[in-house]
């Protein structure tokens, strides 16, 4: 019966999603001491999931806006993506000044344990401790998996070939991925905002 109890339990937190998304670290490079005047800006998500890629894109583009971003996919189609030169060159023929590039760089699972009862007054007297004890005893609590997913984003300079500035996120238990997506997107794109890398 236990078993099944903490099944339920972890079921219902996967299924309902409990997903916050914040930025873990940010560095940028010494030189970056002012905002660089990117014109033309490649949006860029690493992924297999051909849907996944689009969706991503095409969300950071509106984020940050299309007249300066545009999704990779429109540019570098899906047999070359794994060829840099072929890349390259439809970069810079396409005219791009700066990449903004994500990823997903690291997906683990933490599991906690979350006991029935908790501590309270009932402690004070020995028949409120007994009463609550007993009913602890037959109220074990559940266990919760969160799975935990990190997303690297990096800007780049195309004619310097730079890195520029770079973060790095953590989404806990993302109802979907298109959630987790979205969630990154707007979190990147306003601190990019906010440090000056678009406008």
């Amino acid at each position: 019966m236990r078993r099944l109890y903490v099944g339920f339990a972890v079921l219902a937190v996967l299924a309902t999603g409990c997903s916050a998304t914040r930025l873990t670290s940010v560095w940028k490079a010494p030189e970056f001491t002012s905002p660089p005047n990117f014109q033309k800006l490649l949006v860029m998500y690493v992924s297999r999931e051909v849907a996944q890629r689009r969706a991503a894109e095409e969300r950071l583009v509106s984020l940050i806006g299309s007249q300066k971003a545009t999704a990779s996919y429109t540019v570098i189609p899906e047999d070359e993506v794994r060829d840099v030169e072929k890349a390259k060159v439809r970069v810079k023929a396409g005219g791009f000044d700066g990449v903004v590039a994500m990823r997903a760089v690291d997906v683990n699972q933490q599991t906690t344990y979350v006991p029935g009862t908790t501590y309270g007054s009932y402690y004070a007297s020995p028949w409120g401790y007994y009463g609550r004890g007993w009913g602890h005893a037959y109220d074990p609590g559940y266990v919760r998996t969160d799975t935990i997913y990190q997303i690297e984003t990096l800007v780049y300079d195309v004619a310097k070939e730079k890195l520029l500035w770079a973060s790095r996120s953590e989404t806990v238990s993302p109802s979907s991925i298109e959630k987790m997506v979205e969630e990154v997107a707007v979190a990147v794109a306003d601190r990019m905002r906010t440090e000056g890398l678009v406008r």
